[in-house]
């Protein structure tokens, strides 16, 4: 079983890297076991802005509730970006939800209610799952950054 010692061994990578921000591709978790949240209490020992997607494996088993990735971003001072836009020290991220999550709106949708601006800011799109950069072609995305890896999870 990984737990709170896991959860600290990435902390402890992260805080070594010295990092700006970080960003996180979701799947924070296999399966959305409400005990896991607890194991997320280190992460408040990294000092820099920590954002998250939510990913499939967040919401696996449960009928698609996020109320277990809700509590963990609350107890690891993790800011979720669910269908939403914000600048961060010059740097616009974008955070889209799973598309399980999405229900029947579309990605074009999401992404015009996210609002991304061409304003001159470097812009980073984070989600789960990588998407076709010809879906992306309309927006001013200079980065997408994606999880999805199956391999670190807490299981």
């Amino acid at each position: 079983m990984y737990g709170k010692r896991h959860t600290q061994k990435i902390v402890n990578l992260i805080k070594k890297e010295n990092p700006d921000l970080v960003l996180i591709g979701g799947d924070l978790i296999n399966t959305p076991k409400p005990i896991y949240a607890k194991f997320f209490q280190n992460f408040r020992e990294i000092k820099v802005p920590i954002y998250a997607v939510i990913g499939n494996h967040d919401v696996f088993f449960i009928g698609l509730t996020t109320k277990v990735f809700e509590e963990i971003c609350r107890i690891g001072k993790i800011t979720p970006l669910r269908n939403t836009s914000l600048i961060q020290d010059g740097i616009q991220i974008t955070g889209i939800d799973d598309k399980d999550l999405r229900g029947k709106e579309s990605l074009d949708d999401i992404l015009k209610k996210c609002n991304i601006q061409s304003t001159g800011h470097f812009s980073i799109l984070l989600t789960h799952r990588p998407i076709h950069l010809s879906k992306l072609a309309d927006y001013p995305n200079d980065l997408e950054l994606a999880g999805h890896t199956h391999n670190g999870q807490i299981r």
